[in-house]
């Protein structure tokens, strides 16, 4: 569960990284951000 949680913050970190470094990537990192989370959710 913990584990979880560090791969959810770590996740969520680099897609601000790329929200603020490189505006034009928005939409692949929203959308690999959103893969991220529908596999946590998959896996309860």
């Amino acid at each position: 569960m913990t584990k979880k949680l560090t791969i959810l913050i770590f996740s969520s970190l680099v897609a601000v990284w790329f929200f603020t470094r490189q505006p034009e990537l928005c939409i692949e990192a929203d959308g690999v951000t959103y893969n991220i989370f529908e596999v946590i959710n998959y896996q309860g």
